[in-house]
């Protein structure tokens, strides 16, 4: 083992470095670090001819075997911060990490922060955030609910600049105002971003189905897709192992169901123990095992769910509504209860039909929703109508633009 330690410049310890390595054939490590006073290198040199174990020391370069490692000394204190427009305390020389300033600024001046005076944490040899004194005109980030971040963010802006605010998805600007003024250290009336009424609520939720590649989200804007999919066991009736559900003028599309994988069951006249017999053993009235009774039996427009043993239960398909029980159960005489049956829940609006509309195909609406349609494009402002399912009646308002929307003076 070969061991040097000297104070050279930088060029001197990479020169000693490839000589020893050249020499001595032999692993060189190369460990430096600038010293406190005087400005010099001081190198350590250490070559062994079989293994090497390097503890607390990064490898950067190897070339020809040679490992060269760089360890400076850090300092994680702070100076004491310049503040040429404000004053700040405590008042050091220096601060140790997670030290706190607490500053304000002189006359004409104010914090780049919230308030009259303001804070900031030494953290890595660095103020954050930076003690900074800005003119009392300037005005600092608004906040604006419901809109996105600017990409390039600042501290404060300069009286008189002017910022763009855009709205989230599923969002829009109220009244078209789009943006805002820095004036005399304070912003003029800022957009407000309001829902659009064409975006959705978070996708209903589906009995053994989630969503899937998606995060969840409260609002949804027009034109989303969403993929429902069935949890092991179940399949959707539609055939596919994921359903994709679009957001709609303000509704999603139908969703799936999940329907159980019923496994093959014994049906009315199995032999059982070489008999035949019209039930399983142990069948006994309503509490008795739904295989008892055969086939599952059919309700259109509805899905039997099948995961309890004692009864089934039936959910009717989007835009159907239950009429009856929902629970069947499987009698001792072999017969099923009384089922229920799906009824119609929905009105069908067929856009081509109506001249005043924008021609947008057709449309499912439910029972008691209101649903808003674009009406063709002879106004200065878009107009819409309100359609409304009534018992199996639509019901069209005039075309109005929003303000006459939301002002309630558009009716039917």
């Amino acid at each position: 083992m070969l061991e040097s330690d000297q104070c050279h410049n930088l060029e001197s310890c990479l020169l000693f470095l490839n000589m020893t390595a050249l020499q001595s054939n032999a692993l060189t490590v190369i460990t430096w670090s600038r010293a406190q006073y005087g400005g010099s290198v001081c190198c350590s040199f250490t070559s062994v001819k079989m293994s090497l174990k390097c503890v607390g020391l990064v490898p950067l370069v190897l070339v020809f075997g040679v490992v060269l490692t760089f360890a400076q000394s850090v300092d994680h204190n702070c100076r004491d911060p310049i503040l040429p427009d404000g004053y700040f305390l405590p008042v050091r020389n220096e601060y140790p990490p997670e030290a706190v300033i607490t500053y304000t600024c002189h006359e004409g001046h104010k914090p780049a922060a919230q308030g009259w005076w303001a804070t900031s944490r030494c953290q890595g040899n660095a103020w954050i955030p930076e003690p900074r004194c800005i003119d009392e005109k300037a005005c600092l980030p608004p906040t604006v609910p419901n809109s996105e971040q600017p990409k390039d963010p600042q501290r404060w802006y300069e009286n008189g600049h002017v910022i763009w605010v855009t709205c989230e998805k599923g969002y829009e600007h109220k009244d078209r105002k789009t943006t805002a003024k820095c004036e005399n250290g304070s912003w003029s009336t800022l957009p407000v971003c309001e829902r659009d009424p064409d975006s959705c609520d978070a996708p209903p939720q589906v009995p053994h189905a989630i969503i899937v590649g998606h995060d969840y989200q409260e609002v949804y804007p027009s034109d989303s897709l969403v993929a429902y999919q069935c949890e092991d066991g179940f399949t959707p009736m539609q055939g596919d192992s994921a359903a994709d559900v679009y957001c709609i003028a303000g509704f999603w599309t139908e969703t799936p169901v999940c329907k159980l994988n019923v496994e093959p069951r014994p049906t009315i006249g199995t032999s059982v123990g070489g008999k035949t017999e019209d039930k399983l053993p142990g069948a006994k009235g309503p509490d008795s095992q739904v295989y008892s009774c055969g086939d599952f039996p059919t309700v259109e427009n509805a899905v039997v769910d099948a995961s309890e043993k004692t009864f089934l239960t039936y959910e009717c398909n989007t835009l159907y509504r239950l009429v009856g029980p929902r629970r069947v159960v499987c009698n001792s005489d072999g017969t099923w209860s009384a089922l229920p049956s799906c009824k119609v829940d929905y009105c069908v609006l067929d856009t081509s039909r109506y001249p005043v509309l924008k021609l947008d195909g057709v449309k499912y609406i439910k029972y008691g929703v209101v649903i808003r349609v674009a009406c063709k494009d002879e106004y200065l402002f878009s107009n819409y109508s309100l359609v409304r399912c009534d018992d199996g009646n639509l019901r069209l308002s005039r075309c109005c633009n929003r303000v006459q929307m939301n002002t309630r003076m558009c009716s039917s």
